[in-house]
């Protein structure tokens, strides 16, 4: 998958507050802002057993109650 220039702004959730890429996937994300998200896990971006390219991409304000505030990977 093929994520190219796109917000993610004020999103919660339990992983992945903006985005959550598990199991065997291939991500690409790209020229993409990443503001004042919400998760237990990977506030901004969560991967898990997945390849991720992050290219040109901003991470800002984003909150984590456990791990990773921009981005947690795991055995990615």
């Amino acid at each position: 998958m093929i994520v190219n220039d796109c917000n993610f702004l004020g999103n919660e959730a339990q992983w992945g507050g903006a985005v959550c890429n598990e199991g065997e996937s291939l991500v690409l994300v790209s020229d993409c802002n990443f503001l004042d998200n919400q998760a237990s896990w990977g506030a901004g971006l969560y991967n898990n057993r997945s390849g991720v390219s992050v290219v040109s991409c901003a991470f800002r304000g984003n909150r984590a109650q456990t791990s990773g505030g921009g981005l947690y990977n795991y055995q990615g």
